[in-house]
């Protein structure tokens, strides 16, 4: 019994912090510059490895697992907007000082993770019907 216990246990535990969590970052590359990978090839898990022509950027992202890097903004005319990246990486703690040291980078910003203000409540409203409810959204 104890064991039946132990591995439906372990079992939960498994399910609840086995997957992996992502942080999401704006990466704005200087003026003059190129941070665009010259080669990305992705990886069975969903990870990819980039490939820069800066062998400082080369080394630091060598040892992340990356899951996706690439133009944040296509289409847009705002020159900021144009320079600037999302690199999704898999959920560890990153000191964002680090990327100050590349001459590449001008600056990096967390993505916050989206919370909604409320949600409708409308979806069962007995005087008019689970059918129609839907339609006063």
């Amino acid at each position: 019994m104890k064991t039946k216990l132990l591995i439906i246990a372990l079992f939960c535990y498994i399910l609840n912090y086995s997957q992996t969590t992502t942080k999401s970052f704006y990466v704005v590359q200087n003026t003059g510059s190129d941070i665009t990978p010259t080669l990305i090839s992705t990886n069975n898990d969903g990870s990819v490895n980039l490939s820069f022509t800066s062998s400082d950027l080369q080394t630091f992202f060598a040892n992340k697992k990356i899951y996706k890097f690439e133009k944040a903004f296509n289409g847009t005319q705002s020159e900021l907007l144009i320079r600037t990246f999302i690199l999704t990486i898999e959920n560890e703690i990153i000191d964002l000082n680090q990327f100050s040291n590349f001459t590449e980078i001008d600056f990096v910003e967390i993505i916050p993770e989206a919370i909604p203000l409320s949600y409708p409540n409308d979806i069962d409203i007995p005087n008019i019907g689970n059918d129609r409810a839907l339609e006063l959204v």
